[in-house]
């Protein structure tokens, strides 16, 4: 699938650990080509966080974390999902021609409240409904 920007996005058969993340870097990596970024759901445990809901696992192709975050969050709303969830964006880096090791894997933990931004979307029709009527907001 592909977002209208054209970042291309899709939903693995399983949850995907380590190992299947690299093996995936490895044979997408190709010079020009954006990163792979896999977004999952993970626990609020801030020191040992585990993954859950693997159904809601999104595999991005894009150089911008942030951006998977945001095509994850679009995603889960079009999907019709609702709530808080604690995400994990990881970029798992490929392993570079020659070399025996590989950097470690880049990511950081967020937290996408789908209620939030399915209200500011809300709003923001309401305003531009608002401004085709002239009103000022």
């Amino acid at each position: 699938m592909r977002t209208k920007s054209g970042i291309a996005f899709t939903r693995p058969a399983r949850a995907f650990d380590l190992a299947d993340r690299e093996r995936l870097a490895d044979e997408l990596h190709a010079p020009g080509r954006p990163q792979v970024v896999y977004v999952r759901c993970i626990t609020d445990d801030r020191y040992d966080p585990e993954a859950i809901r693997p159904e809601l696992d999104l595999i991005v192709e894009t150089n911008s974390t942030s951006r998977a975050r945001n095509v994850w969050a679009n995603w889960a709303l079009s999907e019709g999902i609702d709530g808080t969830f604690r995400v994990q964006v990881l970029c798992p880096n490929a392993l570079p021609a020659g070399k025996v090791r590989r950097k470690r894997e880049d990511g950081y933990d967020a937290t996408v409240d789908l209620d939030m931004l399915q209200l500011e979307r809300d709003l923001a029709a309401l305003d531009a409904d608002d401004r085709a009527l002239g009103l000022t907001i």
